[in-house]
Order: C-alpha cells, then structure tokens, then sequence
C-alpha cells in the first residue's frame, strides 16, 4: 500500500511531493522536532511542521505581550507556549507540547528525543549551549534568524551539524566571541533594555520560516541534503535575492565537534539525593567508595547564594533555576549568585553545604533528564543521564479529543 492510501484525507498529497520521496513521508510522520521559541519565527515553524504531521516541542519561557501583537498570535499575559498548544491543538490534536520553560534548564534526555533542534530564539547567548548540544547528541541544528534592525527584510537559516563530520555554527567563532556574552532584550517590567528588540515583520518571518520547515524536512527525510548540509542560506526581500552560502568545517573549532558517549539512569532528578547520585557514580566506576569522585551538573552550575537588590543576600545552594526565594527583608525574588557558583563537587562538599541528602529537583535540576558528568582518578569520564520524572513538569498542551489522560491546562 502506497502513501497516499494510507493517508488518504490528510497528507497523502503532501507525501507525494519532492521532499518526501523514497520513504521520506514515514521517516517525517515518526520525527520529533523542537523548537526553541514561540515568537515571529518560532510559531510559525511550530505549527506548519505540526500540520505537516510531525510531533513538535516548543520552548519558551516569555509569556504574550501587547507589542507582540502585530507579528505573533496570543492573548497578553498568557503564556506563548500554552497559546500555541491550544491553537494547533484546533487543527493538529495533540502533536504540539508548549515547554514554558529556559531551553538551558531543559534535560538532555528530553533533547535526545528530537529529530531535529529549530533554534528561533533570537537569543545570541544560544549559540554556544545549543551547538555543543547538538554536537554532543549527533543531532542537526538549524538556526533561524531575522534582520532586527527593521531597515531590511532580511533573515537567514544555517546548519549546524557538527557532531556527524559537518560544519557547527562555532567553527568560525574566535575564543574571545566564544567567551564574551551578549546580553538580550529583557522581557516587559524587566530592568532597562540592554539591547535593541528585534523589529521585523511577518513577510520576512513567514518567508525564513518556510525555509526553515523545508530544511528540517529535508534533514529528517534525507533527501536533498546536499542542500542542508555545511549550508547556510540568506534570504534578502529587499533585494530579491536567495543566497545559498558554504560554511567550512574547522579543525580548529573551539567546540571540539564532540560526540557524546552517555549512560541512561533509572533514577530521576525529582526522586534521587546527591548522596545517592554519588553512590551511583561510584559502582559505575567500580569504586568502594565515593571518596575521590567529582561530579559535573551540566549547563548546571551550583550557586551557594542568594541576593537582593535591596542589599540583603542568604545562603542557599542550588541553580540559577532552584525554587523562588523571597526576600526576607523587602519580599522580592533574590537572585542566585553565578560569579561564584560552583562547577563541580566532591561528597565532602555536600557535606560542608549541608546539601547531601538534598534530592536534585530541589537544587534546580530539571526533572526532564539532567545530565552529569562524573569523574574519578584514572577512569574515564561518565555522562550520566537521569530518567524523566513522572511528576507533571511545567509543560502545557491543549486538550485533545484524541487523548483523553491529559488535563486541561
């Protein structure tokens, strides 16, 4: 039975098409695509790509705002993610799950998953988490970006795929570009914008998103990656012109192109204590004990205190996205101090802190499938994965009629 039997009220003309040829419809019927971002860009991809009949995840963390309002779909204060859950729930039931959450506090388990990573963030403090992540999961990347200068129509989307012996996003980047961060529009209400916001309209942003959608169908079907790979191409409205640019492969690439070897745990972050995790760490090395074993939170580093910007501070252990922390003197969220976070720790540091029976959700793991990094004296690292939790995390999907366990947000 051909593909258009199969689907014959619903994609079956679509799997006719070039892009999905020799198979390639049940290849992208089967993938997973996450998106990060559900603004201009990212909404548009999210939806056309569910429609299309793949399973999407989308992550953001910003909620919908009146100035959104002339390039984005949403009601102010709601949520962008849960917005757009609902509304691809109307024509696509069930194949978009909104991830209201900072992509860098999201577990590498769950990011195993994707088929593809769609970076429409416009955060350039992405560029670096989310191609050693790509490169260390072997799963293509593809950044998506509008001109935001509101001079031009311009936008681009390139191709990171560095972990399968192709160009990553980093290998033309300088040590002191790799180090240097760059800071981004604050949400509304937040302190004074440090940057301009981005300005570009829905032309440019439906045209990027198309190809975006098309390069991703591509990656996921194999075909026509000649098109893809090692490529990245400027779309100029302005001009009429459509650039398809080479990018090199570096040997120098200050990323390193790793790959990751990694080992899958059965406990999660919400149900295991650092003791626990180090015990763990311990019979994987074939060690009596715990003693000289130091472990990594990736992307996670331990803060060990709070403060306010009335003055006040209190120590606390736990990640930039531990718990909420009231100010015991004015009542405002205290901030985690990152200057002088630590990256790394022994058992006898958890028990200095007073962290060691602490399980790891409550220091501000996600609960989605942390990753850390063990090492002991003469064996080789371990990257160990933890399980996702079973506990509802701070997802949203709009309820379905064809899935009847989920709760309504």
């Amino acid at each position: 039975m051909n593909t258009a039997e199969q689907n014959p009220s619903s994609w079956g003309r679509l799997a006719q098409t070039c892009t999905f040829r020799d198979g390639g419809w049940e290849r992208w019927s089967g993938a997973e695509v996450h998106v990060v971002g559900a603004g201009n860009l990212g909404q548009r991809v999210a939806l056309e790509a569910a429609l299309a009949g793949a399973r999407v995840v989308v992550y953001d963390f910003d909620s919908f705002t009146a100035e959104n309002a002339a390039t984005q779909w949403g009601r102010p204060g709601l949520a962008k993610v849960e917005h757009l859950a609902r509304q691809a729930d109307v024509h696509a039931p069930g194949r978009v799950l909104g991830v209201a959450r900072d992509i860098r506090n999201v577990g590498i388990g769950r990011l195993a998953r994707a088929s593809v990573l769609i970076d429409c963030s416009d955060d350039p403090n992405l560029a670096v988490p989310l191609t050693r992540i790509s490169n260390g999961l072997g799963t293509p990347l593809l950044r998506g970006a509008l001109a935001g200068d509101g001079i031009q129509e311009l936008g681009r989307v390139a191709c990171s795929h560095g972990g399968e012996q192709h160009s990553c996003q980093l290998c033309t980047y300088s040590a002191d570009e790799l180090i240097r961060p760059t800071r981004r529009q604050p949400c509304a209400g937040a302190p004074e914008p440090v940057r301009e916001p981005t300005r570009a309209g829905g032309a440019i942003g439906m045209a990027i998103a198309g190809l975006a959608l098309l390069q991703a169908q591509r990656l996921v079907t194999g075909n026509d990656l000649e098109l893809v790979l090692d490529r990245e191409w400027i779309v100029d409205l302005s001009r009429g012109q459509l650039l398809p640019l080479r990018r090199q492969r570096s040997r120098e690439c200050l990323s390193g192109h790793v790959r990751w070897t990694m080992a899958l745990l059965e406990q999660s972050a919400t149900d295991t204590t650092l003791h626990e995790l180090f015990e763990e760490a311990a019979r994987r090395f074939d060690l009596p004990d715990s003693t000289e074993i130091v472990l990594e939170f990736y992307g996670h580093p331990l803060c060990r205190e709070v403060v306010c910007s009335c003055g006040e501070f209190k120590p606390v252990c736990g990640t930039r996205w531990m718990p909420a922390i009231p100010c015991p003197r004015c009542g405002t969220r205290m901030s985690p101090q990152l200057a002088t976070a630590l990256d790394w720790l022994t058992e006898a540091n958890t028990q200095e802190l007073g962290i060691r029976e602490r399980r790891l959700v409550q220091l501000g793991l996600p609960d989605d499938g942390a990753m850390v990094i063990a090492r002991a004296p003469k064996k080789q690292p371990q990257r160990l994965v933890l399980a996702s939790s079973t506990e509802a995390s701070r997802e949203t999907r709009a309820p379905s009629p064809h899935r009847h366990d989920e709760a309504k947000p």
